[in-house]
């Protein structure tokens, strides 16, 4: 059973394909494809595995959280710093800042 009290956290790398089809099980708060994985470059090659070509500008690099959110380096860096985390650059989260 899942306890909605609990700190949300940001948990992994993901990348968000809104162009994608949106599978039955997916993040709560977008539509299309949403990968997560260790790093952004082990998601990048999942998709091209799939099928896809990876492009920046069909996709939106960002961050899986333990609430099953995706949140975009911006968004993730807010929540990072809320719940104490020391990124290494300004305003983005990055892969390299959570391990």
């Amino acid at each position: 059973m899942k306890n909605s009290n609990l700190k949300e956290t940001v948990i992994c790398a993901a990348i968000w394909f809104p162009e994608e089809k949106t599978p039955h099980h997916t993040v709560k708060n977008k539509n299309g494809l949403v990968l997560c994985g260790y790093r952004h470059g082990h998601i990048i090659g999942q998709y091209n595995a799939l099928g896809g070509t990876y492009t920046k500008v069909s996709s939106v690099q960002g961050f899986l959280t333990s609430h099953n959110r995706f949140l975009d380096r911006g968004e993730a860096h807010r929540l990072f710093v809320e719940n104490g985390g020391v990124p290494e650059f300004s305003d983005e989260l990055y892969s390299e800042d959570l391990y």
